[in-house]
């Protein structure tokens, strides 16, 4: 189905209907690369049988005790995002958290008394209720960077207003100040009146480091840019969620991103996107994995890439209503479609 940015906002754009956080993917593309687990701490509270706590060193969980010899965890990377299983944020007043703290890796396991060792201290034990990763691949160095390099080939239908000048022949925008996402000419799909009806003779040409578009409607009124447009472009930051609050972002890791910013796609859209593209960026790790037959090999994983982005990527189809200029179909100044 078409990704479509509906529900008016106050500013007069669009507000997505519906979104998914940067978190979320990241859990899901977990789950399609390698062993993934998501758990609860459980320290022990008053009137509870006693038994190990928490520290700086060590992670409590019941979900990881066993009565058997088990091992497997030793290697993953312990992931800590500061929240609790409510989804309440760290940090909180009597109960500090940190960044540094957000990423260990597991040193030993011990099944008997559900008890996870890290190879580095932390500077604030775990919680009791707090929620805890743990992955196959490094959080920061390597998941991330592959769901946002993911996120930058998945794309929403975008439709935005243009402010123009009535009884002006002509008029030219630097499109690449109004919306600097579009980077070629084939991410404009449409230019349109008012009335919703296509314009007439509007063209788009490059220049140095962007684009210009110009219109050729005498009285247009507003017009508005329907385009494709990269899924980071649209980014709700926390705390905004679904609100007004979309900001324009290349999707590159040096920029400043939270766990719960969010996008307006579909969960298998994003995560699909992120699986093939750790199979760019960290093939090593998802070679290993592959070779056991226990998780998906690359060509497996660009097909189903390939089927979900057909069916969450929507583009507009020709629009065959008559604009107001005469002969538009003869003119070798429009790139009307």
């Amino acid at each position: 189905m078409s990704i479509v940015l509906q529900v008016p906002a106050a500013n007069g754009g669009y507000v997505a209907v519906d979104t998914v956080a940067l978190m979320e993917i990241e859990q899901e593309v977990a789950r399609r690369t390698g062993p993934f687990r998501l758990i609860e701490v459980t320290n022990p509270q008053s009137g509870e049988p006693p038994g190990p706590a928490s520290t700086t060193t060590q992670v409590v969980a019941h979900r990881l005790l066993s009565s058997m010899t088990v091992g497997g965890y030793e290697d993953m990377f312990v992931l800590r995002r500061g929240r609790f299983v409510d989804g309440t944020r760290l940090p909180l007043a009597g109960q500090p958290f940190v960044a540094d703290d957000r990423i260990r890796t597991v040193a030993r396991y011990d099944p008997a008394n559900g008890v996870l060792e890290v190879d580095r201290p932390y500077a604030y034990a775990p919680y009791d209720g707090e929620e805890v990763e743990l992955h196959h691949l490094e959080p920061e160095a390597e998941l991330r960077p592959a769901v946002l390099g993911g996120l930058r080939r998945c794309f929403v239908v975008d439709r935005f207003p243009l402010e123009t000048t009535n009884g002006s022949l002509y008029q030219a925008f630097d499109l690449t100040a109004v919306a600097p996402w579009i980077t070629s000419r084939d991410q404009v799909y449409d230019v349109d009146i008012v009335t919703g009806a296509p314009a007439a003779q509007w063209q788009i040409e490059p220049y140095a480091g962007g684009l210009t578009l110009r219109i050729g409607e005498w009285n247009p009124g507003s017009m508005y840019v329907v385009n494709r447009r990269p899924a980071p472009a649209v980014t709700y930051p926390y705390p905004n969620g679904n609100g007004n609050g979309a900001v324009v972002r290349a999707g590159s890791v040096n920029e400043p991103w939270d766990d719960d910013d969010r996008f307006p796609i579909s969960m298998d859209y994003g995560a699909a996107a992120g699986h093939i593209e750790c199979w760019r960026s960290a093939r090593p790790r998802m070679t290993l994995l592959a070779q056991t037959g226990m998780w998906p090999e690359q060509k497996e994983v660009a097909a189903e890439f390939t089927r979900v982005s057909t069916a969450n990527f929507d583009p507009p189809r020709l629009n065959t209503t008559l604009p107001m200029w005469p002969r538009w179909w003869d003119s070798n100044l429009s790139n009307v479609r």
